[in-house]
């Protein structure tokens, strides 16, 4: 449970981080804006694609796990109608 608070907290960090690029917070600007601009998006189009990752392997592990429990359960019928 954790690692996955983790996990999505870091992910949100980065999509924070290239807002604030982006909006230039941390007074970046000395030279080209439009750069920072660019890398702000970046970061946020690279944060959401983690998320979307992320959320991808999950849910695609906890399906596995579902099909395995299923095959057990179809597996152990199927013995008790041998018997």
């Amino acid at each position: 449970m954790y690692n996955k608070i983790l996990n999505y907290s870091i992910r949100v960090l980065i999509i924070v981080f290239g807002i604030l690029i982006f909006f230039d917070a941390p007074g970046w600007s000395r030279g080209n804006e439009n750069v920072l601009r660019v890398f702000g998006i970046v970061m946020i189009l690279f944060g959401i694609y983690r998320i979307i990752a992320y959320n991808y392997a999950v849910n695609s592990e906890e399906n596995e796990e579902d099909d395995d429990d299923n095959d057990k359960k179809y597996d152990d019928e199927k013995n008790n109608l041998k018997k």
